[in-house]
């Protein structure tokens, strides 16, 4: 998310009670440093219990037909975002989470469950999100571990940003679980 929409939240909530709102942003096209973030979000809470991994990249179009789709650059570009930086980022709060008895919530998608056309790179991407996480349950499980993992694998949720992104003729053929702004559906 921009910075100006991540500050409108924390207004948001601040203005809803909360007694604390800090914020938070990167560019998880950048993988190698996303320690980085759970360090600075570790001190500034004192320890993490709760890790939400709700970041992606989204652009649709026909796989085939869009040759800006088929660059490796590109390609690469949307595995950091959709899949690297998320392993990236449970591996380095694990530590923390395992001494809380901690929690991890991927945010995924029926994309990564059931594939859809136009959208070739993120059903891929969440295919192998729910894959590594689901296995990652297990190893978790295996061990003992006090770290439990949830994978949301949410249906289309027709936000502003999605009315934006998505045309306007894939939007009328597919199906909606939700209309309206994050806010509105948890107001």
């Amino acid at each position: 998310r921009t910075e100006s929409k991540l500050l409108k939240v924390k207004e948001s909530a601040l203005s809803k009670g909360s007694p604390a709102v800090e914020v938070i942003v990167y560019d998880f096209s950048n993988v190698e440093d996303v320690g980085t973030v759970v360090e600075r979000a570790a001190a500034l809470f004192g320890g993490i219990d709760y890790v939400v991994a709700n970041h992606a990249s989204m652009v649709p179009g026909v796989f085939l037909a869009t040759p800006r789709m088929q660059d490796p650059g590109y390609i690469e570009r949307q595995f950091k975002i959709n899949i690297f930086s998320h392993i990236q980022l449970v591996l380095h709060a694990l530590p923390h989470l395992e001494s809380s008895s901690g929690h991890i919530f991927v945010t995924s998608s029926i994309a990564g469950e059931i594939p859809s056309a136009q959208s070739a790179l993120y059903t891929s991407t969440k295919h192998a999100l729910n894959g590594f996480f689901y296995s990652l349950q297990q190893e978790l499980l295996a061990k003992k571990s006090p770290v439990s993992v949830t994978v949301g694998a949410l249906g289309l949720i027709l936000t502003e940003d999605v009315n934006r992104v998505l045309p306007k003729k894939m939007l009328d053929d597919l199906p909606a679980l939700a209309i309206g702004d994050v806010q509105g559906m948890c107001g």
